[in-house]
């Protein structure tokens, strides 16, 4: 079967709007409730977990009914996401290589570790039917005290991290599939994790964009861009996800980013609890 992209000109409102929507899916398989919510609200694209992974046979199985579902549904092809970061993060976890850390594939002897690293999860995500790896992150971790970090993340100096996390989006595209850096501007410097709590970084302007902006700004070839919920004062009131300041006014018009741009979950606490989710 053949996928295509519809026009954006020839899009409804409603197909429009489900083009700019990521939702997870429930279980292993596409039950008769998911498929009427995928045809109410023309959903385009979709994040798995490790909830929707048994083994590469069921995988293929779910990519193939969810590709052809919602390209009958939307015409259009979707992206399908997934966190395969190697070590603490991955829902791949059977029939695939399992990678390391990315502080692992920093700290070792092997200087392209961090490539061949992503070769090899790029190729585990497409033999699947995956093609967008919400990976790498590119936080600068001082002193492994970040909780959203730790080991997610190459080092604690912006240029190893921007050497490394550049050899992982290297290798994850010479695969063949798409990479996701991840959490702009940085939330290194915090110590409190947004998947429960609200963190706000008072780093003054300057640091912020020559320090924790640094390996964002330098590796803008990647193909899509995550942002993070932490509030950063020296720019907004309001975390990065939902800042126009930081998305567009620096972003898009001072650093000239001009790739897609992902909100990360948007069921953490640092929004659910504080902003509201419908909100």
């Amino acid at each position: 079967m053949k996928y295509t992209i519809k026009s954006i000109n020839k899009m409804t409102i409603d197909e429009l709007i489900g083009q700019v929507i990521m939702v997870g899916i429930p279980g292993l398989e596409l039950d008769e409730q998911y498929l009427k919510f995928i045809k109410d609200y023309k959903i385009g694209n979709y994040i798995l977990f490790a909830r929707n992974y048994q083994d590469t046979k069921q995988m293929k199985n779910l990519m193939k009914h969810l590709y052809e579902y919602t390209n009958e549904v939307t015409d259009s092809f979707p992206l399908v996401s997934i966190d395969q970061e190697g070590g603490m993060v991955v829902r791949l976890f059977k029939d695939v290589t399992f990678p390391a850390s990315p502080l692992t594939t920093s700290a070792t002897s092997v200087s392209d570790a961090p490539y061949k690293t992503g070769v090899i999860i790029g190729k585990d995500m497409l033999k699947m039917g995956i093609n967008l790896n919400l990976a790498p992150c590119l936080e600068i971790n001082e002193g492994l005290a970040n909780p959203l970090v730790n080991v997610r993340g190459y080092g604690a100096t912006k240029e190893i991290v921007l050497k490394n996390a550049s050899l992982f989006v290297k290798g994850i595209q010479d695969s063949g599939a798409l990479s996701c850096i991840k959490h702009f501007p940085g939330s290194g410097s915090t110590t409190k994790d947004s998947h429960w709590e609200l963190p706000i970084i008072e780093n003054p302007k300057e640091e912020l964009l020559n320090y924790n902006m640094f390996p964002f700004v330098n590796l803008l070839e990647s193909d899509a861009l995550m942002s993070s919920h932490c509030i950063y004062k020296s720019f907004d009131e309001i975390p990065s996800t939902l800042s126009k300041i930081l998305l567009t006014d620096v972003l898009r018009n001072e650093v000239g980013y001009d790739g897609l741009i992902i909100s990360d979950g948007m069921e953490m606490k640092a929004i659910l609890d504080h902003y509201g989710l419908v909100d």
